[in-house]
């Protein structure tokens, strides 16, 4: 196993840790102070990491394209990608949030194919693919089956059952889904941008901090229009968030870090399945932190299986 496609994992391990951590975020802070201080954190970490590789020499100016790059890059993923897992997350929780970061690879694959001239070979394709399956069976919730011994409901609880259907707390799962969705097609395009921007100018730390001081200035607008405008206590944090937030800020550098790196050594179309892998460690992780969350069931059994099957498939192709 290189040691791209390890950082590749660890980028996995790291998003689905604060994936789960970001739902106790969002919902003592909410989504705008959540990524203010994601942000803030993000980039005062990678200044300092930048400052230590300067004194050693190791840091060089990007040109104005790849700068140019990395901030596009920033805003894909780091703002419009994460802020709408951020709502995902809320809604609907942290696995079925991370399931949909399993669809980048997808577009992600298409990109660097069409875009940046790499070759997708037919095992790879079919490795992504068992990957792909694998997570869908992770993250597949088992429907709800009433028993047949139950007795038929009555009217009232039928026009119950249709108000409660009609209320904005039913919505809530669409509307999760489909910032899940948008969620994915963001990643996707922030990976093959920054994969871009990467062979231009391979330096993952410069790259990191450019595309955080983005999503920094664009929270910092939007914190103080709203609480201009709506009297929002931005930047200012309850007590009961800040664990969660820091918590969470310093595993998605640390993930963004490792992705970055993986970037230099492996092709997108490998790097960012693995990456993907986020969904299968949210789930171990609520699990770990949020016991009563989530239900071991033969789908999630069963799909872990496959969701390996297809790594070593994927590494050795």
């Amino acid at each position: 196993m290189s040691v791209g496609a390890v950082l590749g994992l660890v980028s996995g391990a790291c998003f689905g840790l604060a994936a789960v951590l970001a739902r106790r975020a969002v919902r003592e802070a909410g989504v705008v102070n959540t990524m203010f201080w994601n942000m803030l954190i993000n980039a005062a970490l990678y200044a300092l990491m930048t400052v230590a590789a300067a004194s050693r020499g190791g840091v060089t100016v990007p040109p104005p394209h790849a700068t140019a790059v990395f901030a596009a890059g920033g805003l894909a993923s780091l703002v419009l990608g994460r802020s709408l897992q951020y709502v995902s997350v809320d809604l609907i929780g942290a696995p079925r949030a991370a399931a949909f970061r399993v669809a980048a690879p997808v577009p992600a694959v298409v990109f660097g194919v069409v875009f940046l001239d790499e070759v997708l070979t037919p095992g790879r394709a079919l490795a992504i693919a068992t990957i792909l399956a694998g997570l869908v069976l992770v993250n597949r919730q088992p429907p709800d089956r009433r028993p047949t011994s139950d007795p038929p409901p009555d009217r009232a609880t039928d026009e119950t059952a249709a108000a409660r259907a009609s209320s904005p707390a039913a919505s809530a799962p669409a509307l999760g889904i489909l910032a899940g969705a948008g969620s994915s097609l963001f990643f996707a395009v922030g990976d093959a941008v920054r994969k871009h921007g990467m062979n231009v100018h391979p330096d993952p730390i410069m790259a990191s901090l450019v595309g955080a001081l983005v999503g920094l200035l664009l929270y910092t607008i939007i914190g103080a229009w709203d609480r201009r405008k709506n009297g929002s206590g931005w930047p200012g944090l309850p007590r009961r968030a800040r664990m969660p937030v820091i918590g969470g800020a310093v595993a998605t550098c640390a993930a963004l870090l490792a992705f970055n790196w993986s970037l230099v050594t492996v092709p997108v179309t490998v790097a960012t399945p693995l990456a993907a892998t986020q969904a299968l460690f949210a789930i171990a992780f609520t699990r770990l932190l949020e016991p009563r969350a989530e239900r071991v069931t033969a789908g999630l059994l069963l799909g872990s299986l496959v969701v390996l099957a297809g790594l070593v498939w994927l590494l050795a192709d």
